[in-house]
């Protein structure tokens, strides 16, 4: 029986070795992990921040909802990963006590929040006095603002041109003045080139001018390191899932092509909603016939649309493409819009963003020009009923 002890040990080596030590973030399931770690933080003072489930009421645990991290005077900065409603527990186990916290990428149509003492753009600063072990932090939209029409912006593939879409953060100033609520923008990944932490930074301090929440995933240009999850710690979670009013919205990391094991098993569970239309967003796009241009698991691409299939899925958004293209023939419609400013190799690019209405149990969709200086194509933006000229298509909600 002597020869069974080195098989033994050998088997209890690779079992036990833990997931991603050393570290390799270019593996799918190291970034679920690394989301997963900074959606809370404990300071030196014993108070820590949780991001919640909007839609629970537990606080033993958290959720990969959004990104918690600490600013250079002690203060906690928390950002919202998703459009609409948000919950955080903030935690305190040897009395009473005071903590400042800004929590940005908040819509600025959520009423104030409780210990809110200023407002600048998307961020809300708190000063909270813990009188309790747990105090709640919790926004919400306001009914009035689901009760008619609203709208979704999509966009992925800014890359080496930040300035374009510094310009499509621009434009959405002119949605909002259009009078239907614009809600939030999804970028749907390659917010970088190289995947540098300057590069990203960058991005997010032109996001910083935009008049609604954006929530992001990865794209391939955007995983590119190996010893940190730069894209997580500037944005938060690649996967997640949320609700704003009566749509339910999928965000999943395909950034390394495929999806992490731990995503796939809960696809069902994210997609499973009651809500009046779900919708799903990644980088690459799962085409048939396409699904070579950056899955390397196909099989994985479309299980993903066979689960959105299964829960009535009404729209999948991708990029990867720097091109705008819709796909009815598939069990759900499909449309690519890689138009936020990478090389299209093209004297007059296609620049722009796609902008979803929801109304009436309607989905609508139509592709806006936000067309770069100089384009042999760029005009100035009309106002009123013409002013999406380019319809992609329309869906009926469940």
């Amino acid at each position: 029986m002597r020869w069974l002890a080195p098989v033994v040990l050998l088997g209890l080596s690779q079992c036990t070795r833990p997931e991603c030590t050393p570290p390799g973030y270019w593996i799918p399931e190291c970034r679920v992990i690394a989301e997963n770690e900074l959606a809370q933080l404990k300071n030196s003072d014993g108070v820590e921040v949780r991001f919640q489930d909007p839609n629970t009421s537990r606080t033993g645990s958290w959720e990969a909802t959004g990104l918690v991290q600490l600013a250079d005077d002690g203060s906690f900065l928390a950002r919202v990963a998703g459009l609409g409603g948000f919950r955080l527990s903030v935690h305190r186990n040897d009395g009473p006590g005071q903590v400042a916290i800004s929590i940005d990428n908040v819509h600025p149509d959520i009423p104030p929040l409780d210990g809110e003492v200023e407002r600048v753009g998307l961020i809300r600063r708190l000063e909270l006095s813990l009188t309790e072990s747990v105090v709640e932090i919790r926004g919400e939209l306001p009914g009035s603002i689901c009760a008619g029409a609203y709208r979704i912006a999509a966009v992925a593939d800014i890359q080496t041109n930040p300035l374009q879409f510094g310009r499509i953060i621009e434009e959405l100033h002119n949605e909002e003045a259009d009078g239907v609520p614009l809600l939030g923008m999804l970028l749907l990944g390659d917010v970088a080139e190289l995947g540098t932490r300057e590069e990203m930074q960058y991005v997010a301090d032109l996001m910083a001018a935009s008049p609604v929440p954006i929530a992001l995933t990865a794209g391939n240009h955007d995983v590119y390191s190996d010893r940190d999850a730069v894209f997580n710690e500037v944005f938060g979670p690649g996967n997640h899932a949320f609700d704003v009013c009566d749509a339910r919205v999928v965000l999943v990391d395909t950034g390394s092509g495929y999806l992490a094991a731990s995503i796939r098993g809960r696809l069902n569970a994210l997609m499973k909603t009651d809500r009046q239309f779900l919708i799903a967003g990644m980088h690459h796009p799962p085409f048939p016939g396409r699904t070579s241009s950056g899955w390397t698991k196909e099989d994985q691409a479309q299980q993903l649309v066979a689960e959105l299939a299964a829960n009535d899925g009404d729209l999948l958004l991708a990029g990867h493409l720097h091109q705008r293209l819709q796909n009815d023939n598939t069990p759900v419609p499909q449309i690519i819009v890689g138009t936020a400013g990478a090389s299209q190799f093209a004297v007059d690019p296609d620049y722009g963003f796609l902008r979803m209405t929801f109304e009436d149990k309607k989905l609508e969709t139509c592709f806006v020009s936000v067309p770069a200086p100089g384009s042999p194509g760029g005009h100035e933006r009309k106002r009123g009923p013409d002013n999406c000229p380019f319809t992609v298509g329309a869906q009926n909600g469940k």
